[in-house]
């Protein structure tokens, strides 16, 4: 053997020696976090990070890949929800996110399945209080992943801090900048544990509609008898049209002002032996809608009309945190009548469309039949006395 080949093979024994050494002596593991601070409340932050309903908003995979494919898989929020994801970005190929953990308004855990080396990947969402007054939230992402004996995963580990560690930075921040564009609104008081009480998704049924449009002083008489005068105009809409009530009185707000509430009284209606949008002859009060099946929120809601609006506004925020975008403005379903509306037991239930079911969420066969229900309960929900339940 030349002198040349033997310089060449010690020169090799040495690197990969180097190698071996270098590589004992780097990290078994790593750790990273980057963090942000909102002066949004702890309720929506958490219920974004709890699912994967907003995961496209801000997850920096989704912004390299707008065409990223995802599929959803057990419950929709809280331990066991899993997203499966497959890019055509290189960096990214395919994995998974599964939440592992979830603690109400304090974190959330989640395994990381990709092709980056390194195995028990795992990242943790940790919210707590910030700022003057601890009035804001403060966000601390933190990913850790374990290289063991692994050489060649923990030289990997070198450059993590520039890739893994870039895309928590990044993500925080588009994180923060999504929950910007979400009303400041804090729904704890919705969800009470109780499912009968709770805000949920559903799906409505189709409906024709008469309303009237009303605008009136925000005080208890006004409101009363102008109700009343728009549901004897109804009532004498429906009996012109052979029509009868589809369910509740309905109220549908336009706004709620300090001294005057602007609203249309609504009634659904139904025709024997028709479906699908009936013509429906009116005078110029009178407006004459239909309105396809879709996607909701609702929530029940007890008190008297003015303990609506904080259902309403939270209603909302409850469904954009939760990845739905609201349309059009929300209704209540008035049970207790006109009278009964205006005691502290009055019996509603607030609706808000949404434009479509977020990603993960489905609808069993109880919570349709339900919202169903709900939507087109019968017209003896009205008290007798009311003219728009025996038209």
């Amino acid at each position: 053997m030349s002198n040349r080949i033997k310089e060449v093979l010690i020169s090799l024994g040495i690197v990969f020696t180097m190698f071996l050494v270098v590589g004992l002596i780097l990290p078994s593991s790593r750790h990273m976090s980057a963090e942000m601070e909102t002066n949004r409340k702890r309720t929506i932050v958490f219920d974004a990070l709890n699912g994967f309903a907003r995961w496209k908003d801000w997850n920096p995979i989704a912004q390299r890949s707008p065409t990223v494919q995802t599929k959803f898989s057990g419950p929709s929020t809280g331990k066991g929800a899993r997203l499966d994801y497959m890019s055509l970005n290189n960096r990214d190929g395919v994995g998974s996110w599964t939440i592992t953990d979830s603690v109400p308004l304090k974190s959330v855990s989640v395994d990381v399945d990709n092709s980056d080396k390194g195995y028990n990947k795992r990242m943790k969402f940790t919210l707590s209080s910030a700022g003057r007054m601890k009035r804001n939230t403060k966000v601390v992402q933190s990913y850790d992943v374990d290289y063991g004996f692994n050489l060649i995963g923990r030289y990997a580990g070198l450059y993590v801090s520039a890739t893994v560690g870039e895309d928590l930075k990044s993500g925080m921040r588009k994180f923060n900048d999504m929950l910007a564009l979400i009303p400041n609104f804090d729904y704890t008081d919705l969800e009470t544990g109780d499912p009968a009480t709770a805000p949920k998704f559903s799906q409505l049924g189709e409906k024709n509609i008469i309303s009237v449009s009303v605008e009136v002083a925000r005080a208890q008489e006004p409101l009363k008898n102008a109700i009343k005068d728009a549901q004897s105009t109804l009532v004498a809409t429906m009996n012109a049209n052979g029509l009868v009530a589809d369910g509740p009185l309905q109220i549908v707000t336009t706004n709620f002002g300090q001294a005057t509430y602007a609203f249309d009284v609504a009634q659904p209606v139904k025709k024997a032996g028709a479906s699908g949008k009936i013509d429906i002859r009116t005078d110029n009060r009178v407006k004459a809608e239909y309105i396809p099946a879709g996607p909701a929120v609702q929530v029940a809601a007890v008190g008297t009309y003015n303990d609506l609006p904080k259902f309403r506004n939270a209603l909302s925020q409850w469904a954009a945190a939760k990845g739905a975008t609201p349309v059009g403005r929300a209704f209540e379903s008035w049970f207790s009548g006109v009278e009964g509306s205006f005691l502290p037991t009055g019996n509603y239930t607030v609706y808000q469309r949404v434009k479509a079911l977020p990603a993960g969420v489905s609808l069993d066969g109880a919570a349709k039949t339900e919202a169903a229900e709900g939507a087109a309960a019968p017209a003896a929900a009205e008290p007798a006395a009311e003219p728009a339940a025996t038209p």
